[in-house]
């Protein structure tokens, strides 16, 4: 806030993963919030408003986003030309975020294609063909590691629409 404003004459701050912040920080920043610099906002980001201290919870105003449903996602990623079942996974593994969606169908699907694949081809309850396919995902290295996390992704995603099936 030191800065001096540019364009429209207020500045803002953005403070991401605010609920890591220590107590020391947290104890920090309340003169900010308290007596905040004129024509300045501060955005404080976390993922629950409950893990802030009480102290800065109650000088702030609570704004909640809620992520967008996986099939409202999927509907506008097949209105823009994506195949269905491609949709259908994009809009699973992004979270509830329509442009993460966007980038995992168009850059990063041909694996989790692959792995939605394997899994679904396995026989229901079979743990030795999981520990089979847990054997591609062994070594070290950020590759390994990045498909094994996708793996568990796909595999949350799948599990999730086959109890939402069974309710």
């Amino acid at each position: 806030f030191s800065l001096t404003p540019q364009e429209g004459g207020r500045r803002v701050g953005l403070l991401l993963g605010a609920e890591a912040l220590t107590v020391a920080a947290a104890n920090a920043l309340l003169k900010t919030l308290e007596e905040p610099p004129p024509k300045t906002t501060l955005l404080l980001v976390a993922r629950s408003g409950d893990s802030l201290p009480s102290t800065i919870r109650s000088r702030t105003c609570r704004l909640r986003f809620r992520p967008e449903r996986a099939d409202v996602i999927a509907a506008e990623l097949e209105s823009s030309g994506s195949d269905p079942s491609d949709a259908w996974l994009a809009a699973h593994l992004a979270g509830g975020s329509v442009p993460a969606a966007r980038s995992w169908a168009e850059t990063n699907l041909e694996v989790a294609r692959e792995l939605l694949t394997q899994i679904r081809e396995m026989p229901r309850a079979s743990h030795a063909d999981l520990i089979g396919l847990s054997e591609s995902f062994r070594g070290g290295g950020d590759a390994v590691r990045a498909r094994t996390q996708l793996f568990l992704h796909v595999y949350e995603t799948l599990a999730g629409e086959e109890l939402r099936r069974a309710a």
